[in-house]
């Protein structure tokens, strides 16, 4: 299913292989980074004050869903389709 919402500002774009589209984020524990889970279930990491790109990790092999830290910030949890 698509997103229900769509982006009101480009910000930057990951140099990734393929085009897709960010299905969540979510802000590390510190809040000095966010993740992003793609379509083609990949997180991309991006610095948190200027929202520059740092790394991209293939995670899943299908769309990432949902990704959530725990309460103690220790885990990340993440479904996919």
């Amino acid at each position: 299913m698509p997103a229900s919402n769509f982006a009101v500002k480009f910000a930057a774009q990951a140099p990734s292989k393929t085009r897709s589209s960010v299905n969540a984020s979510t802000w590390f524990p510190d809040g000095r980074r966010c993740l992003t889970a793609t379509q083609a279930g990949e997180f991309c990491l991006w610095g948190g004050q200027t929202f520059q790109f740092e790394t991209i990790i293939q995670a899943h092999e299908t769309p990432v869903r949902t990704i959530l830290f725990t309460h103690g910030g220790n885990f990340l949890v993440s479904g996919d389709a």
